[in-house]
């Protein structure tokens, strides 16, 4: 008898849970016919299958920049804390007078690192006949950089001459370097070159391969479009006075990867 009631339980479960599951295929439709592009559609979404065509495309502008951007600086020692902080302000409050008197903006100026340090020496000495080396205070170093942006190109040479006159042996050139003020329409223009060149590539690969080219699956940009120095043109030099400082010209790389789907010819 109780084996009879044990049997007619798993049989009332095993025909409730196959009453759950036909209800639950009905409310998608799948098992009755309907439509099953909803779990399909998952299911490629979540496939990591890379089929297709894949193919990088990348796009190259070259353009004149017309900004500089200089850094600069001073740098001063002295026996105290004050004597050599104040040379160094002496000869950062000349140089900044001779950026203002070309016309350079005060909110072109930015200060990027100012550092007090001391100096050491080491000498060796004999302790009972034992050399050992001693750290000796010898002074303090004070260095003072700003970064600095030129609009005017033709006056790029000129303001490094003044900026070393004025700041004198103190003087720290850091780094001269040429970019655009606004890159934007350069990087548009290299993205639709990247993405042309995508296209034609996928229209080749398909072409030898006996297919067509499809649809677009995904495209992709990678990082870049920030403008890099390309060349230094000799003409430019002619522009500057004294120093002779090459504006050259810079380039907008864009890079895309796009997916196509592989039609049939």
């Amino acid at each position: 008898m109780l084996r009879t009631i044990l049997v007619l339980m798993v049989l009332s479960a095993v025909v409730g849970l196959a009453a759950a599951c036909g209800s639950d295929t009905g409310g998608t439709g799948v098992g009755e016919g309907g439509d099953s592009s909803a779990v399909q559609s998952s299911v490629r979404l979540g496939s990591s299958d890379p089929s297709g065509i894949q193919v990088w495309g990348r796009g190259t502008v070259a353009i004149e920049p017309d900004i500089a951007l200089l850094s600069l600086g001073v740098e001063a020692r002295g026996d105290s804390v004050e004597a050599a902080r104040s040379q160094a302000s002496t000869s950062m409050t000349a140089i900044l007078e001779a950026l203002r008197a070309r016309g350079i903006a005060d909110q072109d100026i930015q200060t990027s690192n100012f550092n007090i340090s001391p100096e050491y020496s080491y000498q060796e000495t004999f302790i009972d006949n034992i050399r050992q080396s001693e750290r000796v205070l010898v002074g303090y170093l004070v260095t003072n950089t700003v970064n600095v942006r030129i609009g005017d190109l033709d006056i790029v040479g000129v303001t490094v001459d003044d900026v070393a006159q004025a700041g004198g042996d103190a003087t720290r050139i850091q780094s001269l370097r040429f970019s655009l003020e606004d890159p934007s329409d350069a990087r548009e223009q290299a993205r639709e070159q990247a993405v042309k060149d995508a296209i034609d590539k996928a229209d080749q690969l398909a072409s030898v391969a006996g297919v067509s080219r499809g649809s677009l699956l995904s495209i992709n940009e990678s990082s870049g479009g920030v403008p890099v120095a390309r060349n230094f043109a000799a003409s430019a030099l002619a522009d500057f006075e004294s120093t002779p400082i090459a504006s050259g010209e810079l380039e907008v790389v864009i890079d895309v990867q796009a997916v196509f789907q592989i039609d049939s010819p």
